[in-house]
């Protein structure tokens, strides 16, 4: 059986159609009705959808997520972005306040304690030693437990760190830690159930 030579039009570009722009691997089979030709580039990385992300996916929102609290805005082409294209908004916005980028000294504090208000009037640039003398004098280990039970009592449900817009009235991540060593600890002393991990 002689091997099939796709055209040029037909071979894949070599990086992932999900949208997600990673490079694939070369295919070792040839299946000419899904666009797959041994030796040449697969059209997808192992594991992704043929659902294409960004604007057009029908999940979009506005490429912007949560992240222990805080949120993330995608922008793969700025110099303080993660290895997934991600940057804090909250050093975005201060960033573009101050029309220059931020060194990893400066810290943004939320002044509200809201860490998803990320309105330049809730900002504030302290060094990383204000910034724990900030939260160490606000998150005592009363207030926090108070917090969490005033959650619990108002959602019927403990409260995590991706809870809607928990941060309007409780520590971040950072405090828990480090009063309690853990977010799950903090749960157990203030008398709150703790999460059901989801199986996988």
């Amino acid at each position: 059986m002689n091997k099939y030579t796709p055209s040029p039009e037909e071979i894949p570009s070599g990086f992932c159609e999900c949208g997600c722009d990673k490079k694939t691997s070369i295919s070792k089979v040839t299946e000419v009705g899904k666009g797959i030709f041994s030796g040449y580039p697969n059209r997808r990385c192992k594991g992704h959808n043929g659902i294409k992300g960004g604007p057009t996916h029908h999940l979009y929102k506005g490429g912007k997520i949560i992240n222990r609290g805080y949120v993330l805005i995608l922008q793969k082409d700025h110099p303080l972005a993660d290895s997934k294209g991600y940057i804090p908004e909250h050093r975005l916005v201060m960033c573009n306040h101050l029309n220059r980028l931020l060194s990893s000294d400066e810290h943004i504090h939320h002044l509200n304690g809201n860490i998803q208000d990320n309105r330049i009037e809730n900002l504030q640039i302290v060094t990383a030693s204000e910034h724990r003398i900030i939260h160490a004098i606000k998150w005592t280990k009363e207030n926090i437990i108070a917090s969490f039970q005033k959650f619990f009592y108002e959602h019927n449900v403990s409260p995590s760190m991706n809870s809607p817009n928990i941060f309007k009235y409780l520590p971040c991540h950072h405090s828990v830690k480090r009063v309690f060593g853990s977010w799950e600890n903090a749960l157990s002393e203030s008398g709150l159930p703790p999460h059901k991990r989801r199986r996988r």
